[in-house]
C-alpha cells in the first residue's frame, strides 16, 4: 500500500554521538565487567544497538534516514508468532535501544531507520530504562540466502560504494572469491577464511579504518 506521506521531505537535525564501533574496546575492558543490560528471553540471543550502513573511508555510520515511528515500528516479515521481551538497561550508556530480530513494535515513543536496524528513543537512555519490545524471531537459511537473485555486483566488483581500497584488500578477496558465482557464495567463502585462518586477539589494536583492517589482514 502506497502512503503519500511517505514521500515527505521532512525537517531533519544531526544528531553528534560516538559510533559503538568506537566502543566496543572500552566496554569489554571495564573491570571488573559490567552488565550492559537485562532480557528475561529465557535462551541466549543476538542483540544489536544499530546497523552501520554508511561508510566515508574512515568511519562506518549509521543510515541518516531515521523517521518517527513512535511504538508501531515495523509490519512482520513472516508468518512466525511474534515473541515480547522486557529490556532493562544497565552499564550501556548509548543513544540506541538494544533490539533483537525483527522489532515489531516497543513500549517508548522512538525513531527507526529504514531497515528497522536501530531504535533511537526520544530520550537517551540512562540506567533502570525499561521497556517492552515485540520482535519476529529471523533466522536466515543458507538454502533461503542461496536463492536470492543475485544483486549488482559480480566476480569483478566485490566491492561497492567504497573509493580507494588498498589493493591487498582487493587481491586477498578476489583470491577468497575465486569460483563463487554470486553474493551469498562470496560472503560464505570470506566467513570460512577468516574463520579458519584468523582468532581474535585481545592485545590487538582497535579501530574500524581502512588502514586498521589492512593491518589487520596483512
Amino acid at each position: 500500500r502506497y502512503d503519500p506521506r511517505d514521500a515527505v521531505e521532512r525537517p531533519s537535525s544531526a544528531q553528534a554521538a560516538l559510533s559503538p564501533l568506537a566502543r566496543v574496546d572500552e566496554w569489554r575492558s571495564r573491570t571488573p565487567e559490567e552488565v550492559m543490560f537485562r532480557t528475561d528471553l529465557p535462551t541466549p540471543t543476538r542483540w544489536r544497538l544499530v546497523g552501520l550502513t554508511r561508510y566515508d573511508g574512515l568511519a562506518w555510520l549509521p543510515a541518516d534516514d531515521y523517521r518517527r515511528a513512535g511504538t508501531e515500528v515495523g509490519e512482520p516479515f513472516t508468518a512466525t508468532p511474534p515473541t515480547t521481551s522486557r529490556v532493562v538497561v544497565e552499564s550501556l550508556d548509548s543513544l540506541w535501544l538494544p533490539v533483537v530480530g525483527n522489532p515489531l513494535q516497543v513500549s517508548a515513543d522512538v525513531r527507526v531507520d529504514g531497515g528497522r536496524s536501530g531504535l533511537l528513543p526520544d530520550a537517551e537512555p540512562t540506567r533502570g530504562t525499561e521497556y517492552d519490545v515485540e520482535f519476529e524471531a529471523v533466522t536466515a537459511l543458507p538454502a533461503q540466502l542461496a536463492s536470492v537473485p543475485a544483486g549488482p555486483s559480480t566476480a569483478s566488483s566485490v566491492f561497492v560504494g567504497v573509493d580507494e581500497l588498498p589493493s591487498g584488500i582487493t587481491e586477498l578477496a578476489a583470491a577468497i572469491t575465486a569460483g563463487t558465482t554470486d553474493d551469498y557464495q562470496r560472503a560464505q567463502a570470506i566467513e570460512t577464511y577468516l574463520r579458519e585462518k584468523y582468532a581474535l586477539d585481545d592485545e590487538s589494536p582497535v579501530g574500524h579504518s581502512l588502514a586498521i583492517l589492512d593491518l589487520f589482514l596483512e
